[in-house]
């Protein structure tokens, strides 16, 4: 395999809302300018705390959070443990982006307008001074491939979930305006999920399946679809849309290992052995986000080795009503064969209901996918864009 330039080091990393086609972010509902924004804590759905940001009652709510972990272990410019964030739309996530893998850092400020949509993120504590994030709808702020070499801050974001992973915590947040502090969060301890909502956050962040429907079939679902994300030989954004080609049961993305070979580099950390490069995916129902974002880590036998795999074979079958199609299964697989000694248990498996994943390859780690049935691959490898760096299937 040829060597990879890992473009994220090479660039400077900005959030920006990118012209995809056929990826229109709907527009988020807005809040007044006196409605304050709200904080969410919890741990894995427990231990839950509520905080309304303050507001003045002769002028506007604050405007800005800051949100403070502690810097851990830097890898590539990455920090390990991981925290991931995603951006929502209406609750749901944004569907022209991929989540954010936190760098080498110890926070980040969220900023909005007095609508509260969000307007600006930057780092804190980063390894790289420069490493701040604009936003490409603001006139002037980035160049027509930052968006696809680094992930967006897309248009009308109206929250943020952030995910820390194996056992890490927020370690501090508090309130900003005009610049500086308006007061600090009183935070539950531990707290590994942490949400950010422009408006009363609701009872569940992560959506249920749906109640109700029949038992009766009718062929009325469209053949389920993944659409590639990248940009083209000019660095401007590019997608490639998919459908599943007849007697396909599942899909398998790939990624390259790294070094090439048989061998794959693990990160351990916080008693984790992380992939490295790190590879994320987050189930959805209804495109709300139904669980935790996975964080993938390098399974090991009884015995303590490790066991390898480049890729996962997502099987899916037709919901009761015959009106979408939803996954039930995420196996591991090694160029593209199932990998016994692997557990299904090893991969965090779709919720009920889950009709749609987001994988993302923020290293340049995407390599191809493929149909498959009954977990074998169906040739030839799908189309797909330069530097692909975000993969979607939905039912």
């Amino acid at each position: 395999m040829t060597k990879r330039l890992n473009w994220r080091l090479l660039t400077v990393p900005a959030l920006c809302l990118a012209a995809w086609g056929g990826m229109v972010a709907p527009t988020a509902q807005a809040a007044t300018s006196t409605s304050p924004a709200y904080m969410v804590v919890d741990n894995n759905g427990s231990n839950r705390s509520v905080a309304a940001a303050p507001c003045s009652p002769s002028t506007s709510c604050a405007t800005g959070i800051q949100f403070n972990w502690k810097a851990g272990t830097c890898v590539d410019g990455d920090r390990y443990a991981p925290i991931v964030i995603v951006w929502l739309v209406n609750k749901k996530v944004a569907q022209n982006t991929w989540p954010v893998v936190v760098p080498c850092s110890t926070g980040i400020q969220l900023y909005w307008s007095t609508n509260n949509l969000l307007t600006k993120a930057l780092w804190l504590g980063s390894s790289n001074s420069t490493y701040n994030l604009s936003v490409c709808w603001q006139a002037g702020q980035c160049s027509k491939s930052d968006c696809v070499t680094s992930g967006c801050l897309p248009q009308n974001v109206d929250g943020a979930d952030i995910f820390f992973q194996g056992g890490d915590t927020l370690s501090g947040a508090d309130w900003r305006k005009n610049g500086a502090s308006a007061g600090s969060v009183n935070l539950p301890k531990p707290g590994n999920d942490v949400f950010w909502y422009s408006a009363p956050p609701p009872a569940s962040p992560y959506a249920k399946a749906p109640t109700g429907t029949s038992s009766v079939r009718r062929a009325t679902a469209t053949a389920p679809k993944t659409v590639l994300l990248g940009r083209d030989a000019t660095n401007a954004p590019q997608t490639t849309t998919s459908s599943a080609v007849a007697g396909a049961d599942g899909i398998n993305f790939k990624w390259y290992l790294s070094p090439a070979g048989s061998v794959k580099q693990c990160t351990n950390v916080g008693g984790y052995s992380w992939t490295n490069p790190l590879v994320t995916y987050e189930y959805m129902t209804r495109q709300a986000l139904n669980a935790r974002v996975t964080a993938l880590t390098c399974p090991k036998t009884p015995g303590g080795a490790v066991e390898f795999f480049n890729g996962i074979d997502f099987g899916w079958r037709l919901s009761a009503n015959g009106t979408v199609y939803l996954l039930t299964s995420a196996a591991p697989t090694f160029d593209g064969a199932p990998v016994p000694a692997i557990p299904g248990s090893a991969l965090a498996q779709p919720p009920v209901g889950t009709d749609e994943v987001i994988f993302e390859f923020h290293h340049d780690d995407y390599e191809d996918t493929w149909w498959t049935q009954n977990q074998t691959i169906l040739n030839p490898a799908l189309s797909k864009p330069g530097h692909t760096r975000m993969a979607t299937w939905s039912g």
